[in-house]
Order: structure tokens, then sequence, then C-alpha cells
């Protein structure tokens, strides 16, 4: 309701109170010149002066975005305050919105505001995660010296008027000579800085998950024999939770994603803090205070598990705005209610893939939103709630160690064996999952303090797998959808900047498989020694390769077939007989000029296979003759040369990865641009195409960043040599990390 008392107007400024059962929320519109940290600063140093303690929780500006979460207590009740400043309004002014409420509740309250109050027909905090603010909240309890507890009643302040803001500085670029344009009233929709930007966020999601992932395969070494080098690689990811709020300051968003990036300035906050508390509980260590070493401990813990709960809300925030609903969207429960997770009855399965995929995918939202919940819960075990986290925990629980038996009653249609077997496997891990909790709370039922936090440490290992086969599957099903704005040929774009990479094409490359000039004794500068081959004769089967007229638009498959191609998916090569196999997610690149070569000269056999996704990523497949002296892993090492890397994509090139599997596969990720600047990431890759490695098959993937991690995980599971993977060296989230370093 309003509090009409706190209608204010004077120098320009205007505010407004909007009161709740225990919390307030206030709106105020300024003047569009004023500062916005500077007006942030003074209004919350005001706020200070009315309650006394007030302690920054998390604080930050981009752009024309401003924000800070803060705590303060009053009558022994802690209170959370969040703000939010938004330069360049359609309303012409600088909005600000500050939300005031007890930290028991400060998620429904902050619910209830997004639903309820609108400026200029806009939510106000439209798209801010609340959970994530009631997870930094629940983490820092205490910090305000109050309890964690229902207030009496509404605490407001009793001066409603706006500080004096004339000592603000207006904020006037020396450079600014016109008004800025409005904001366009879909942001989502406006350019394509939006989509941009959460290309970008989205890896950086990825990789924090991946050292939280890290993280917790190694907390299941901190009990074995190689504790110390468990707690090396902890330290050392810790260090990199410490550095990322540095490292996420140099993130902007447009106009239009402040909630989000809000929200993911809250998360690399939190993820710094994460650093911090693992630290202090590595000190504690060496003090030898068992009660140091329980409270650190729990509080690193408690962290995180709420970094999880983080990373899922954001990711939910931005497939909402990829969906362009951000703006729209309304919260389905009503104001202050909390949100459930419902088990629905499955009912008899369909034959019908389509409806198949549904049912698995809201299969996949149920689970997610129980790990979500049990985070949440857990996080709320040590406060005034305990009892009633406990027993949603339980019932959790119970599910989980259920679901095996839930899901035997979905039946997978023909043409999904492949899903089923990973839906089949998850549904195990998550019954495990059930079953590690309760070892988890038998072990703190004994007291055995090691014996509990081994057995916590292995539920924390089994919800990491968990989670890990849930992100797997989505993005299994996702590759199925052939209804998602997948392409058939790769962009014009795209082609373009593989022909300018790869120069001549691979077939020269290809011809000789290090790319080095061979020496008088028939050498390679690179270390890898092979067959002598006059270079007449090579400069000839270069040409040869491209002799043969075929391919380009108009290109029909059966003009490939006494070249090899058995039919779309499968090619032999006819030189060595080894078959080569890619599912749907990629497609013979029949539009390429000779897309299909066979050198009998140099012993070289050519096939180039395109991605079928978003952005244009291609993959350039040879089998040759190793002359019994070529490896793979000389191959990589050659690759990782700066004359080679100068060679593939210029003197500004790098390797991001370098390594090679126990299989004896070598693979190579590098990082180049193109003349006018566009980045451009190569990756080669080298296995033994037969047991005694006489032949190899060699893959060179050339695509963008922004796509590659997903085009990298399709080609590591849909093209196969001989029924082996093609590419395995490295794992997704490693492509993906490696990218982002």
């Amino acid at each position: 309701m309003i509090d009409t008392a706190s209608v204010a107007s004077q120098d320009g400024i205007a505010s407004i109170t909007l009161t709740g059962p225990y919390d307030f929320m206030q709106v105020w519109f300024m003047p569009a010149s004023l500062d916005l940290v500077a007006a942030r600063d003074i209004i919350l140093d005001s706020f200070a002066t009315s309650f006394g303690t007030f302690v920054e929780i998390n604080r930050g500006a981009y752009g024309d975005v401003s924000y800070s979460l803060d705590m303060t207590s009053s009558e022994g009740v802690e209170f959370g305050v969040f703000s939010l400043f938004l330069g360049q309004r359609a309303s012409g002014f600088v909005e600000y919105y500050v939300n005031f409420g007890p930290v028991i509740y400060f998620q429904q309250g902050f619910a209830s505001a997004q639903q309820s109050v609108t400026v200029n027909g806009n939510p106000v905090f439209s798209g801010v995660d609340g959970a994530g603010l009631q997870n930094l909240l629940s983490a820092n309890t205490g910090a305000a010296g109050g309890a964690v507890q229902p207030p009496a009643g509404n605490v407001v302040p009793g001066d409603q008027q706006p500080p004096a803001l004339a000592q603000v500085p207006a904020q006037v670029p020396a450079v600014l000579t016109e008004a800025p344009a409005p904001p366009p009233s879909d942001p989502a929709a406006a350019s394509g800085e939006g989509a941009a930007y959460l290309t970008t966020l989205q890896p950086e999601l990825a990789y924090i998950q991946t050292t939280i992932t890290d993280a917790t395969t190694n907390f299941a070494g901190l009990e074995g024999d190689n504790s110390a080098a468990a707690i090396e690689a902890i330290s050392r990811i810790a260090a990199e939770w410490s550095a990322y709020p540095d490292r996420a300051a140099g993130l902007v968003a447009p106009a239009g994603y402040e909630g989000i990036h809000a929200s993911y300035q809250a998360l690399a906050g939190q993820v710094g803090q994460l650093g911090a508390s693992w630290s202090g509980f590595v000190d504690s260590i060496q003090t030898g205070d068992v009660t140091a070493i329980q409270s650190t401990l729990q509080t690193f813990l408690d962290q995180f598990v709420g970094i999880l709960g983080q990373i899922d809300a954001l990711n939910t925030q931005i497939a909402e705005s990829q969906a362009g609903s951000v703006a729209e969207a309304q919260p389905t429960a009503a104001p202050g209610a909390a949100t459930e997770v419902v088990q629905q009855d499955l009912g008899p399965a369909s034959n019908d893939g389509a409806i198949y995929v549904e049912t698995i995918e809201s299969e996949l939202t149920y689970l997610q939103g129980t790990l979500d919940d049990f985070a949440e819960n857990f996080g709320a075990l040590e406060g005034d709630g305990g009892t009633a986290a406990t027993e949603e925990i339980n019932r959790i629980t119970n599910e989980w160690i259920g679901y095996p038996e839930r899901a035997a009653d979905i039946t997978a249609p023909a043409g999904f064996e492949g899903t089923d077997a990973s839906y089949d496997s998850l549904t195990s891990e998550v019954g495990l999952l059930g079953e590690s909790w309760l070892g988890a709370v038998e072990a703190l039922g004994s007291g055995d303090d090691g014996a509990f936090e081994t057995a916590f440490n292995d539920f924390l290992t089994q919800m990491a797998t968990v989670q890990q086969q849930i992100d797997d599957l989505n993005a299994e099903l996702d590759s199925q959808d052939s209804g998602t704005g997948r392409t058939a040929q790769p962009t014009e774009e795209a082609q373009d900047a593989r022909a300018e990479v790869t120069e001549e094409g691979p077939t020269e490359e290809a011809t000789d498989l290090t790319g080095q000039e061979e020496t008088d004794d028939g050498s390679t500068a690179g270390g890898a020694n092979l067959p002598e081959r006059d270079e007449e004769d090579a400069q000839e089967a270069i040409s040869n390769e491209t002799e043969t007229g075929r391919g380009g638009q108009g290109a029909d498959l059966a003009d490939f077939e006494d070249l090899g191609l058995v039919d779309e998916g499968e090619y032999v090569s006819p030189q060595f007989d080894v078959e080569i196999t890619w599912d749907d997610t990629w497609v013979f690149a029949s539009t390429f000029d000779e897309p299909i070569t066979s050198d009998e000269e140099a012993c070289v056999d050519t096939v180039t296979v395109s991605w079928t996704g978003e952005g244009g990523s291609s993959s350039f497949i040879t089998v040759a003759d190793s002359g019994g002296e070529v490896t793979p892993e000389a191959l990589a090492d050659y690759w990782a040369s700066d004359e080679y890397v100068v060679e593939a994509v210029g003197e500004d090139g790098e390797v991001l990865l370098n390594d090679t599997s126990r299989s004896g596969a070598g693979a190579v990720l590098i990082r180049g641009f193109l003349e006018d600047g566009t980045q451009v990431l190569v990756l080669r890759e080298a296995m033994c195409a037969d047991a005694q490695c006489d032949s190899l098959a060699i893959s060179m993937m050339v695509g963008e960043p922004n796509s590659f991690p997903d085009a990298y995980a399709d080609a590591r599971s849909d093209i196969e040599v001989d029924g082996e993977r093609l590419i395995g060296v490295f794992s997704a989230r490693e492509i993906e990390a490696g990218i982002n370093d």
C-alpha cells in the first residue's frame, strides 16, 4: 500500500514509498544528469545514518546502472536492502528502486514487489533474481549484529524526505553533444548487442560451474592418501574464485539487461567470497582448532551450495531473456508465495517422439527443481527455520530414492534409444544421490567427524554428477530438435572465414601431414619423419586433389559415390577402407569446393562435413598413410609450435589447449584472427586409424568462438572413425574453459 505521507517532491526529485506487512520499497525519480554511483552512495549513507549499522554485501556499477545489496538491523532483526539505479530511462529521469525487508522474508517480499509494482508499465527490478539476493543475505547473516527472525512490525525510516542531492556531481561526459536516444521498448530485440552479451555471459557461467565441479571432485580426495594434492588443487581453484570479481568487472551489459547483469555481478561477488572462505578454512587447519575448522568449513559449504543455486537461477534468467519473455513475464505464484516443485503423475507414455521429448524435458525440469530446493533448504538448516528445512530435505531425499521406479514408467519410441540410455543412467544416479545423503546423515549421527566429512564429500560429488548429467541430457535433447533454427548449410561469412584460415583448403595440408617443407634427408623441422617424397610429385598430388571439379551449389550426393560417400552420414576411405560416420548434427558439405578428395600418390583421402547448428563450424577429416613414422603425438607437437600457429592463423594466433589422450591421440586448440579482426578457432586432432597406426585419422575443425563449444560437443558425440570417437582428447568443459581463460 502507498504511504501517503511519503510522497515527496523537491528540487527536481520525487519519491514515493510503498509498504507491506514487514517490508517497504521506494521509487525515486531524479535528474538525468546525476552521477549514478555518487547518488547511490549518498542515499545509502542516509539510510546508514537512520539505522546505524549498515553493512555492504555486494556493490557495483556498469553502463547506465549502479546497484548495491546491503544489510542492516533494527530492533535486533536483520534486514536486507537492495538498491537499483537506472539511467537513460524512457521517463527521461534517473529511476531508483530500493527494496527493504527482513532477511527471513526478503525473497518473498522482493517477488511481491516485482509482480505488483510497475513504472510506465514495466515491472520494477525486472530480471533481478530474488533467490540470488536471498542466498547472499543468508550467507552473511549476523554481519549486521541482528537475528534472522520476523520483526514485530514494519520498519520505515521516519524521515521520508529525499536527502539533499545538490552535492551529487552531474554526469556530463565532455564528448556528449546531444542527448542520447531513449532505449528501445523491447531491449531484447533492439540489436545484436544483447545476444552478444548473453553469449559472452553463458561461457562465464560454464567456467564457474567447471571450477565448482573440479573442486567437488577434489573434495572426495581430502580424506584419501593424497589429501595434500587435493588441498593444493582446491586452493588453486580458490585463487581463481578470489580473482573472479575483477574478471567479471570487464563485462559490460547493454541497455535492457540490467537485471541479469546485477544477478551476474552478485554471483561474481559471491564467487570471490567463496575463495576467501576456502582460505579461511585452510588457515583454520593450520591452527588445529577443531571448532574453528568446523565453523570455517560450514561457512565454505554454505556459500558453495548457494552459488550452485545462483548459477541455475541466472541460467534460467538468460533462457527467459533469449526467449524474449524477460520484460513481459509475470510471476505465476501469488505475491509472497514460495515456488513449489510439484511431482506430476506421468500416466501412460506415448510412442510419439515429440511427446517423449516433452516428457523427458519435464522430468529434467522437475529434477533440477529438486536440486535447487535442496540447496535452498540446506542453507536454512542453521537458521530459525531449521526444522522445516530438515523436513523438506527429507522429502526431497525420499523422492530421489524413489525416482528410478517413477522413471521406469517412461518408454522411449524407436529412434530415441540413445536418449533413453542417457536418461536411464541419470535416474540411477538420482537414486544414488538420495542414498548418498542418507549415508551422510548416518555418519553425522555416529559422531565420527572424519566419517561425516567423507560421506558428505561423496554426496557433493554425487550431486555434481547428477547436475552434469542433467545438463548433458538437456543438450542432447536440444540437438535432436530439428526445428530450433538449425540450418543445413553454414553461413556465407562462416565459409569465408574457413577459407581464409585454411587458405587453399585442407587438401594441401592433408598431403603434407605436418605442413612443413621437407629437408634434404626427408625429415621435417617439426621432428616427425615422413616417407621421402619428391617435391615435384607432392605439388602434382596437390593439384590432382583439386581437379575433380565436384562440389559447389547444385552438387548431388551421387556425384561423390565413387570417392567413398556411401550416403549422407557415412563415408568409407577408398584407399584405407576406414569408415567415417556422422549423426544428423553434421551434414556432408556438398556445397563446398572439393568436399571429398582422394589422392593415391600422396596416400591421402579427405571428406568435409559442416555443423548444422547456427554459427557455421566445419570439420575437414583426413585419412592418411603415416609411413610407420608419423604419430598423433608428433603432429600435436607440431601444431602447437609457433611456426604452425603463424602459418595457420597468423602472427596473433595462440595455443589455448594442447594435450594427448591415454589412447595416444593428440589435439591442439588454437585461436586466431582474420584480417578484419574476426576471431576464429581451429581444433587439430589426430588418432591412429588402425591398431598398428599405419594410417591416421586427422581432423581440422574450424568455427567461431560463440558456437564452437556446442559444435565441439556434437563432433565429440556424433563423428566416429570405425566406431570410435574422432574427437575426444578434450572434454566440452575444457573447450569452454580454454576459450574463456
